[in-house]
């Protein structure tokens, strides 16, 4: 399948967007990613490296590379420049199997992923069967 081009849907871009500009506005969304079912709530991406930031805590050398990388990654955002949206950002993300079980089951996860391999989505959010 070389050559096929996958586009981005312009109303889910048209939500990061508003979701980015907004910091109080949330949307409750169900994406279908090839073949796999991810529901969550949009975030917007300068929310998303903020709180990746909380998970890298400067204890460990690695931690602390980290934690400069996504700090640098997080002042271009809000460097006032709007960049392309190449990402969907979700929290309390949860993925689901045809059974209807979602993964994880338990607790809270981010969940970071490429706008053009989301084949479909709608507004609201699954819950576990």
């Amino acid at each position: 399948m070389t050559g096929i081009k996958k586009e981005k849907d312009v109303i889910l871009q048209l939500l990061i967007e508003t979701v980015n500009e907004y910091d109080d506005y949330d949307v409750p969304i169900t994406l279908n990613v090839n073949g796999a079912i991810v529901s969550g709530t949009l975030l917007s991406a300068e929310a998303y490296f903020k709180e990746a930031l909380e998970m890298f805590d400067d204890d460990t050398e690695a931690d602390n590379h980290i934690y400069e990388k996504l700090e640098k990654a997080t002042e271009q955002l809000t460097s006032g420049e709007e960049p392309e949206i190449n990402y969907i950002h979700l929290k309390d993300a949860k993925m689901f199997d045809a059974s209807g079980s979602a993964v994880p089951s338990k607790g809270s996860v981010m969940w970071r992923g490429k706008l053009k391999e989301v084949d479909g989505f709608f507004v609201g959010k699954l819950k576990e069967s």
